[in-house]
């Protein structure tokens, strides 16, 4: 049985392991869109992707956006009475290289 927050992140962001490092990363987030960049920042390991966060209240709602790309997650979260909506799109698809030798 799938947890409640991976069926509802699950549509909007396809990536099940990002989902998962995602819930890891921001379970012990400050409950603010920065405590969340910030845990998104220093857990995920994911060079070249851009991170964002907008709060409303569990009373708000959210224009849904419907996208299976695995290069774009769109994920919500609720934190002390408020629903953070995270988004992360990988910007820079060129594969790291080595240091140049000296």
């Amino acid at each position: 049985m799938k947890a409640q927050a991976d069926d509802n992140n699950e549509e909007n962001c396809v990536d099940k392991q990002l989902r998962a490092d995602i819930a890891e990363a921001v379970k012990d987030a400050e409950d603010s869109c920065q405590g969340h960049v910030n845990a998104l920042a220093s857990k995920l390991n994911r060079p070249g992707w851009a991170m964002n966060c907008v709060t409303r209240s569990t009373g708000g709602f959210s224009i849904g956006f419907f996208s299976r790309d695995e290069n774009f997650c769109r994920y919500d979260t609720v934190k002390g009475g408020k629903v953070y909506t995270l988004t992360l799109a990988k910007l820079d698809e060129s594969e790291p290289q080595p240091a140049p030798e000296e």
